[in-house]
Parts: structure tokens; sequence; C-alpha cells
């Protein structure tokens, strides 16, 4: 009271620091910790730190959040994942990725086809990632057919990624669930640099 009286102001409490590669670091480490002497980390401590990327206001950053996303997709929970794709402020190529292939990956391939739908509506062009996990639902889903698969090696085409392996043995995979094995073997042709998986 007699400091204040005096004119001079409180000290004020230090803040936070707001670190967003630091939290994303510590999400990515808890994602893809699968040590076989430890059992993984919960889905609550994940939690934990999306409070506090919420609690330092850095909820907001694109780079953080998608290391949330990542998070959750690796966790099963795609509910979560979903959550925090909703509230982003902005996405980006890599947002819509990790929620296609999340998808996918979840069980969930007929989400994972409108989530690709609406990350071309939104303007953005499919990397190998988001092209290969689009695929991967045209063999998982019960609506998917074989010409859905057909305009998904179309976009491949137009973005030049229709050599690349990763993209070319999920296209083989496609066609071959679908029984069509002469575009099998047409695909498998064009691949530059076949790995093992092709």
């Amino acid at each position: 009271m007699l400091s204040t009286l005096a004119g001079s102001t409180p000290t004020p409490t230090p803040t936070r620091e707001r670190d967003p590669f630091a939290i994303a670091h510590a999400l990515s480490s808890i994602a893809y910790s699968s040590s076989s002497f430890t059992s993984p980390p919960s889905l609550a401590t994940g939690s934990g730190l999306h409070a506090q990327c919420i609690k330092l206001g850095v909820s907001a950053d694109t780079f953080t959040t998608n290391h949330l996303l990542i998070f959750y997709k690796r966790r099963g929970h795609l509910a979560g994942a979903l959550r925090v794709f909703d509230e982003m402020p902005h996405r980006n190529l890599f947002s819509w990725t990790a929620m296609v292939s999340g998808s996918v990956r979840n069980a969930a391939p007929d989400l994972g086809l409108q989530l690709f739908v609406s990350m071309l509506g939104n303007g953005l062009c499919p990397n190998e990632f988001a092209l290969a996990s689009a695929l991967g639902a045209c063999c998982q889903s019960a609506v998917a057919n074989a010409r859905l698969g057909l305009s998904v090696h179309g976009l491949a085409v137009k973005a030049g990624l229709d050599a690349n392996p990763y993209v070319g043995s999920s296209l083989m995979l496609m066609y071959a669930r679908h029984g069509r094995t002469a575009a099998v073997d047409h695909v498998f042709a064009g691949i530059i640099f076949r790995d093992l998986a092709c």
C-alpha cells in the first residue's frame, strides 16, 4: 500500500513463455513414442498438453495444432482430432492431409474422402500422402468404386505424382481391389523408382 501511495507500480508477475515449438516437440515426442520398454503415453498426457496450448494462447498457432492433430490421430482418437481441426483458424496442406490420413487410418474412409474433396474445394493441391490416403479410402469404403479411384488417379497425374512409388503402390492396390489387373500392370510400368512395396 505504501508503494502505491508513493507512486511506484507493483512488480508484475512473470508471464509464462509461449513457445509453440516446445509444445509441438513434446506432442511429437509422445505421438511417436513406441518404446518396447515403456508403455506409450496415455491420451490424458496429450490432452494435458492440449490444455496447456489453450492456457498459453498458442492453440490458434497452425504449427502447434498440426502436432495436436497428429497426436490424436496416432492415438486413435479421431473425435479429438476433428475437434481440433474444426477449431483451427488457419489450415494448411499438412492439416488437411493429417485429417484425411487420420480418418482412413481410424476406419472412417468415407469421412477421409469427404475431407479430401473439401481440401480440393479449398484450392489445395494434394501431395503424395494425401493422394495415397485418398486411394486407401477408395479401397476401404463401401460406397467408393473404381471410378472414384480413377478420378484420384487423374489428380495424381495432374500433380505429377503418378510415378511416385508411394502413390503408385496405393494406385496398384486400389486397382487390384477392384479387379483391374491391366491397370495394375500399367501403373507398375510407369513407376520410375520401384521400392519393395511396389
